[in-house]
């Protein structure tokens, strides 16, 4: 019954919030529970069961008249610019997307790494100037993690036009999506706790290091302990990217998460404000390394420019949310 109840709110989901909808929807959801009853007393197995209910009552479109919802159906359901999609290009999909998620992780394990060898090299030195060969590693890091990224874009951009068009699947393979998505919840929590933590423990190390660096006696030969909180920081965001795009992936196939209907609207204007957004701390980035000479400190503005822009799409993401709803509010009293 769960499968019903999942696949009819997959179905409601484009459908404005109206009264007449709400009605409509539990109307169906009864339908479907009574010709599940009746089809297991005949002696079809649980799937079996799901699965004709499914294929009996799983066109909206079909429904709409006896509903009394055509015209909320035809107004939403311009699906002409659906794209439909069989089992077979859907696992190419979350293939592809896989692939170009760890282009993208080991990007940014490239260039925190380059952070991580400039202190080393200096820590070896023992010069209070930066190294220049450090320096040249370090550019070079930055174009091998820009050729991950590049290579991890263009993989993405294969599934670009998923962006923009609802994705449609057969009812078996969408419940299948739906399971499987629900079946990895687990598995994506925990890799935000691993790379939360992993993050956290990067910068106390960093922290214990500064400390020992400072107060005991010969500490400046501990420095190159502190070149390891970059790397143990990438780490964490490595696992944090590719926990992240799975869902994400299993999200687009079910129009569940971001890319439900009424947040595909917030994530279009986030993605908006994304660009200039990463410029700026690319021109921060460059600007205190160069004019400040602080490559062993500046590499910071990544991690502080990724929990800022985390507020940033928190907060237009209650704004808009707290926006709709006066709208319904104010259609609603008229």
């Amino acid at each position: 019954m769960d499968a019903i109840t999942s696949y009819i709110d997959h179905m409601f989901r484009s459908l404005p919030r109206t009264e007449e909808v709400g009605r409509a929807q539990r109307e169906l959801q009864q339908m479907c529970e009574d010709r599940y009853q009746e089809l297991r007393g005949e002696g079809a197995s649980e799937n079996e069961a799901v699965g004709r209910v499914i294929t009996q009552f799983g066109n909206l479109d079909e429904l709409a008249d006896d509903l009394g919802i055509r015209r909320e159906v035809d107004g939403v359901t311009t699906d002409d610019d659906a794209i439909d999609l069989s089992r077979e290009e859907a696992e190419k999909f979350l293939r592809v997307r896989k692939r170009g998620s760890r282009f993208i992780a080991i990007g940014i394990v490239v260039i925190l790494f380059g952070a991580s060898q400039m202190i080393w090299f200096n820590a070896s030195s023992g010069d209070a100037d930066v190294n220049p060969l450090s320096v040249v590693f370090f550019f070079i890091c930055v174009a091998i993690a820009v050729g991950f990224f590049i290579t991890g874009g263009m993989t993405l951009s294969r599934y670009e036009r998923f962006e923009k068009h609802t994705v449609r699947l057969d009812a078996t393979s969408m419940r299948h999506y739906q399971d499987l998505r629900e079946s990895e919840h687990g598995r994506y929590i925990a890799s935000i706790v691993t790379g939360v933590i992993t993050i956290i423990l990067g910068f106390g190390f960093g922290a214990v290091s500064g400390i020992l660096i400072e107060q005991w006696s010969g500490g400046s030969d501990l420095e190159w302990l502190a070149g390891f909180m970059p790397l143990i920081i990438s780490f964490g965001v490595a696992v944090l990217i590719l926990g992240g795009m799975r869902r994400g992936s299993l999200d687009r196939l079910t129009s569940e998460g971001d890319y439900d209907p009424e947040k595909r609207k917030e994530n279009d204007l986030i993605g908006r404000i994304a660009g200039p957004y990463w410029m700026l701390a690319l021109v921060i980035f460059l600007a205190w390394s160069f004019i400040g000479d602080a490559w062993e400190r500046s590499w910071m503005v990544w991690p502080i420019a990724g929990v800022l822009f985390g507020l940033i799409a928190v907060t237009m993401d209650s704004w808009l949310g707290d926006r709709d709803k006066n709208r319904q509010r104010g259609r609603s009293q008229r």
